[in-house]
This record gives C-alpha cells, sequence and structure tokens, in this order.
C-alpha cells in the first residue's frame, strides 16, 4: 500500500522535474541562440572587414591581389572557411546549411567596389561545437535536475513522515482501539493544524460513543431484566393454568397413600401386606414429588444458557408437565420425532416456548381432541411444529397472534403475553416462527432454528 508520504514524494518530485525539465529546456535553448548569435556575430565582423578590404584591392591592385587576399585569410583561419563568390549580393546574408549530418553557419558579405558590387566573401563555420556544447549544457542540467530531485523528494519525504504520516499513523491506531471497543484511552490531539483538529473532533466522538455506550448498556441491562421478569411472569402464569390439572393428577396417588396407611393404622394390613402398603405409599409420593418438581422447575427462574439439547426430549417434557391438563381437557398428546434432535438452544427458554404452544393447541379444543408436536432436523435448521385440531384462527388474529397483550380468549383467561414471549425468545435464537392452516381443521406453528451460529448470543 502507498503510504501518504510516498505520494506526497512522487507527486512533488514529479513536479519538480516537470519544471526543471521545462527551465532546462528554456536555458539550453537561449543558450544555443546565444553561441549561434556569437558565431554569426564573428562572422559578421570578419566579413565585413574582409569584404571592405578585398573591395579596396579591387580598386587599386586588381581582382588577382584581391582574390590573393581571400585565399590567405582562409589559410590563417582554421575553424572558418573563407571562399570568394562572383555573384553579386545585395546584402549580408546568413543561413544554416546541413552536408551529411553536420551542419554550417554560413554568411555572405557583398564585397562593393566603385564600379559597384563585384561578389561576395563567404564565410563557412561548422555548428558542431554548438552541438557539443548543448550536449554539455544538457548534461549539466540533467545532474543538477537529478541532484535536486533527489534533495527535494528526501525533504518532502521527512517532512511528509513527520507532519502527516506519523501523526495519522497515531490517529490510525487509536481509531482501530475505538473499533474494537476500548472507547477510555484518548487520542492524540497535539498541535493546531487540520490533523490535531480531526484528532479532537474523532476525540470528541470517541467520548460521545462512550457515554452513548454506557447508557445502551444500563438500558440493555434494563430490558433483559425487563425481558426476564416478563417471561417468569409467563412461566407463573402458566403454572396458574396447570394448577387445577396438576391437583386433579394428584388426587388419585393422595388417596392411594391415605388409604394405605389408613389399613396400616388399622391393623388391617398384616405380614407381609405392610412392606406391599408401604411400597405402595413410597411409589405414590415418588409420583407426587416429580409432578411438584416439574412445576417447580418450570416457574424457577434461570440464566441463559446456549448449550446442546436434545430437542425431543424438550418437547417430551413439555407434553409430560402438560399431560394432566390435556387429560382433564379430554386432549391426547403425541411427539412425533424418529430419533434424537440434538440442537444448540438455551433448555429452559425452548421449554418455555414449547409449554406455551402446546398449552394454547390444548385450550384451542375445548371439546377435546389432539396436539401433535413433530420434531425433526434438516440440513439448514432445526424445525418443532405444533398441531391442533381446532377451529383454526381467523385472519385477524392470525396477523395479531404475536403482538403483546392480544389474545382470543375470554377476558379473564388470557394475558396475551404467552405468544409474545415465544416469539422473542425464537428470534433471540436466530429463528423465525410461522402460523398456517392445517390440512382439515386446525392451526399449524412451526418453529424453525438455523443451525448456523447467527442465533448464538
Amino acid at each position: 500500500m502507498w503510504r501518504i508520504s510516498t505520494k506526497l514524494t512522487l507527486a512533488a518530485a514529479v513536479a519538480i522535474a516537470s519544471v526543471m525539465a521545462v527551465n532546462g529546456a528554456s536555458r539550453l535553448e537561449r543558450e544555443r541562440e546565444t553561441f549561434r548569435a556569437d558565431i554569426e556575430h564573428d562572422h559578421l565582423v570578419l566579413g565585413r572587414a574582409l569584404a571592405e578590404t578585398t573591395g579596396t584591392l579591387f580598386d587599386l591592385a586588381g581582382p588577382e591581389e584581391a582574390l590573393r587576399a581571400v585565399e590567405q585569410a582562409d589559410q590563417r583561419r582554421q575553424h572558418v572557411r573563407i571562399h570568394w563568390r562572383t555573384t553579386a549580393e545585395e546584402s549580408i546574408a546568413s543561413e544554416e546549411q546541413t552536408e551529411g549530418r553536420e551542419r554550417f553557419l554560413v554568411t555572405r558579405v557583398p564585397v562593393v567596389t566603385e564600379a559597384g558590387a563585384v561578389g561576395a566573401i563567404e564565410l563557412r563555420e561548422s555548428l558542431a561545437p554548438l552541438d557539443e556544447y548543448a550536449r554539455g549544457t544538457l548534461a549539466r542540467i540533467a545532474w543538477l535536475a537529478a541532484l535536486s530531485v533527489a534533495v527535494c523528494a528526501a525533504l518532502i519525504h521527512l517532512a511528509g513522515w513527520l507532519v502527516v504520516e506519523r501523526p495519522l499513523r497515531r490517529l490510525i491506531a487509536a481509531i482501530r482501539r475505538i473499533g474494537q471497543g476500548e472507547l477510555t484511552a484518548a487520542l492524540p490531539v497535539e498541535g493546531r493544524d487540520e490533523l490535531a483538529l480531526l484528532g479532537r473532533e474523532l476525540d470528541e466522538m470517541r467520548r460521545q460513543l462512550d457515554a452513548l455506550g454506557r447508557e445502551a448498556a444500563r438500558e440493555s441491562d434494563a430490558r433483559l431484566s425487563a425481558l426476564e421478569q416478563l417471561r417468569h411472569a409467563d412461566r407463573l402464569s402458566t403454572v396458574g393454568k396447570l394448577a387445577a390439572g396438576v391437583a386433579h393428577e394428584l388426587g388419585t396417588p393422595l388417596n392411594v397413600v391415605a388409604a394405605r396407611a389408613k389399613m396400616i393404622r388399622a391393623g388391617e394390613s398384616t405380614g407381609a401386606e405392610i412392606p406391599e402398603d408401604a411400597r405402595v405409599i413410597g411409589e405414590q409420593a415418588e409420583r407426587m414429588t416429580k409432578i411438584i418438581r416439574q412445576l417447580l422447575d418450570f416457574a424457577r427462574p434461570r440464566p441463559a444458557d446456549r448449550a446442546e439439547h436434545d430437542l425431543r426430549a424438550l418437547a417430551e417434557g413439555a407434553a409430560e408437565l402438560l399431560a394432566p391438563v390435556a387429560s382433564k381437557a379430554g386432549v391426547s398428546l403425541a411427539v412425533v420425532a424418529r430419533e434424537p434432535v440434538p440442537a444448540r438452544v438455551d433448555a429452559g427458554q425452548i421449554h418455555q416456548v414449547l409449554t406455551n404452544l402446546v398449552l394454547n393447541a390444548i385450550q384451542a379444543q375445548p371439546d377435546g381432541g389432539e396436539v401433535q408436536v413433530a420434531v425433526h432436523a434438516t440440513p439448514s435448521a432445526w424445525t418443532v411444529e405444533v398441531r391442533d385440531r381446532g377451529p383454526g384462527l381467523t385472519p385477524e388474529a392470525r396477523e395479531r397472534l404475536f403482538e403483546p397483550f392480544f389474545t382470543t380468549k375470554p377476558i379473564g383467561e388470557g394475558t396475551g403475553l404467552g405468544l409474545s414471549v415465544v416469539h422473542g425468545i425464537v428470534e433471540e435464537h436466530g429463528g423465525s416462527i410461522e402460523v398456517s392452516d392445517a390440512e382439515g381443521q386446525g392451526t399449524v406453528l412451526t418453529i424453525r432454528l438455523p443451525r448456523s451460529p447467527r442465533g448464538e448470543g
């Protein structure tokens, strides 16, 4: 990943190199023009002097002496070739000519005698020194530019690291701690630049998040406490509904215990009958103890604890708890499961869900009937279906079935909280609950709990 200081350094290096390249090109062009102007000036000075001398010799000594003077001048100059041109020039002219790969500067100066223009002095000089000078100048400019770019890049990189990158790294580290939930450590806010301002704003955000987090935690604890109290109240309400059935269920073993005890006290049981009566009394007492323990276990509040439990066993436990109520209402209970269905759930909460659903299914059949609890597993979810053979639900009741305090029962017979609590528990497990019509008659409530861990908490 490109760092900010590196990006700033590259951008500055490119900018500096571009400026120096433009400046170098301009400087090179100026020096080339200056060098060429110097050569051209030398040509003009020398050409005019030769032209004036040659014109005078033409008038005083004749053409031969004049041409001989031109040849002698050519021999004395090594870097400039001097020639006589018979073509009469009207004015001084300079131009560049190319022969092969070499360039030349050619200057022609008219020779004027008393008789008029008789020819011209031509000066031809190679521009190779100019090209060599240009190459040397270009090399010096390039070397200077490279050195300048390197020095400036190093200084900019150091400044970027000190002024931008190092403070940003500290801010990023602090922001990561905030992202991990650590809201107590203050952010670095030294200085008066924009990064320090950003640090102060982020630190203020951290303080606000810390305060909001504490408030949210308090509200969450209060909500969880209220929710647990609501669920406990629902369990106690269910226990109240079970009381009549349990009282009926306890009546038979109590009568047996009382009768056997009277027989022993009256001396009607003798010999081997006494141990048999004691055994019967013990069995009935154990039966009553089990019934009472089931009620107490159901009513007792429990902390949330997700672990692996058998859904079939939980369904059978709910059916066993509600068996007295179902028997009194003339409703038969059946748990359908081919094999154990292990699932990662909160056993107490799911037992409450199943008890509520089965109890509602029993109460939906006042004239007797059947409640079936089917438990099975699919590759993606654990499924529990509670089916009754009651008259079914109206469209309005189906839409509002899981609303708090909504009930289809007569006033005083229901709080309207049971199915709302069921819906909340299922949602906490990451699952869903659906209501549909059973085939023929009745209602089916289907719970789906995902096998993925998204429902765990």
